[in-house]
């Protein structure tokens, strides 16, 4: 099996620094501990988003409570739902203008894009074996394949 760099999974590993030695070294490596190498690196992934979002939402209740919503008597959910409506009102924003830069970046791309091709069909390339399907087979046939690296 052929891994590309460019590839999401390869680039997520690059980003926790868990790339296997081999793997850069010689351009070869086994699909399972890769695999398990991937798995903790979306799960790392996971345990980041949270403690990001903790956080913002802890922050977001502060501001309940400043602002009067959180009653005397102490009912802390009333406090997590403010909070957490403050956070998707400020992730929609957020969204919301960045998502119009980007937006716009697209739409000059795309413009330049047809301005030097032609509008001509071209046939699709049947895309190589995805990384899980190859790894259940692997399971199943009790065989774990070597993958190589591909720039």
């Amino acid at each position: 099996m052929i891994i590309k760099k460019d590839s999401w999974h390869y680039r997520l590993l690059d980003l926790f620094d868990e790339v296997p030695w081999e793997l850069k070294r010689t351009g070869s490596f086994g699909l399972c501990p890769y695999c398990r190498r991937v798995f903790v690196a979306l799960l790392l992934a996971f345990i980041s988003c949270l403690l990001l979002l903790v956080p913002i939402c802890l922050v977001a209740m502060y501001v309940e409570f400043c602002l009067g919503r959180l009653t005397q008597d102490g009912s802390v959910p009333m406090a997590f739902i403010g909070g957490a409506t403050i956070t998707i009102i400020a992730a929609l924003l957020i969204n919301r203008r960045w998502g119009d830069y980007f937006k716009e970046k697209e739409k000059r791309l795309l413009k330049r894009y047809r301005t030097k091709t032609s509008f001509e069909s071209k046939p699709k390339k049947p895309k190589g074996p995805s990384l899980i399907r190859e790894w259940f087979k692997a399971i199943h046939d009790k065989v774990c394949p070597s993958i190589t690296l591909e720039e």
